[in-house]
C-alpha cells in the first residue's frame, strides 16, 4: 500500500493545535508515533537524528534501573531481528512507501528531501543543485550506486531509531 506524504504545510495543518504543553504521562502515551512525523522533516535532520539517539539512551538506562537484572541485550537482540524481518518485508510503519530516494520528491545530487514539488523546483534552479547535478552527471555508475546505498542506510537507520 502506497502512504500519502503530506507536506510540510499538510502535515501541520492536520495537527495544527496538537502542539500543546503536555504532561509527562501524556507525552509517554504518544511519544512513539513517529510514523506520524513526515519523511522530509525527518531525512538527514541532524536534531532529529539526536532526539532519537539520546532518547533511545534514556530509555535503556531507565529500563536498566528499574530492572537491574533485566537482560536489556537479549531485548536489543530481538528487536534487532524483528525490524530486520519488518524491514525487508517492507512493514516498518512509516517506510511503507519505499526508500527515501524513490520519492518523486527526493533530489538525488543533493542528497534532499523535499516537502513539495515548489521547493524542489526552487531547489533545482539553485547553484547548489546546479553544481552537484554536474558533479554526478561525472560520476561512475558504482559511484552512484554506493550514494544510493548510503541515503537507504540513513533511511534504515531513522527507521530502526
Amino acid at each position: 500500500s502506497e502512504e500519502k506524504i503530506l507536506s510540510q504545510k499538510e502535515f501541520l495543518a492536520a495537527h495544527e493545535g496538537d502542539y500543546n504543553e503536555i504532561d509527562y504521562i501524556s507525552y509517554l502515551k504518544t511519544f512513539e508515533q513517529f510514523h506520524h512525523i513526515p519523511r522530509h522533516l525527518k531525512y538527514k535532520q541532524k536534531d532529529y537524528l539526536e532526539y532519537l539517539k539520546a532518547l533511545q539512551k534514556y530509555l535503556r538506562g531507565f529500563i536498566q534501573r528499574q530492572r537491574p537484572i533485566f537482560d536489556i541485550e537479549k531485548l536489543e537482540k530481538e528487536s534487532e531481528e524483528e525490524f530486520q524481518e519488518r524491514w525487508q518485508a517492507k512493514s516498518v510503519q512509516g517506510w511503507g512507501a519505499g526508500f527515501t530516494r524513490n520519492s518523486r520528491l527526493y533530489c538525488p545530487p543533493t542528497d534532499r528531501l523535499f516537502a513539495n514539488e515548489q521547493a524542489l523546483e526552487g531547489h533545482k534552479r539553485g547553484k547548489e543543485f546546479k553544481k552537484a547535478a554536474a558533479r554526478m552527471a561525472k560520476m561512475h555508475p558504482e559511484e552512484i550506486e554506493a550514494l544510493n546505498k548510503l541515503s537507504e542506510k540513513r533511511d534504515m537507520e531513522l527507521a530502526r531509531l
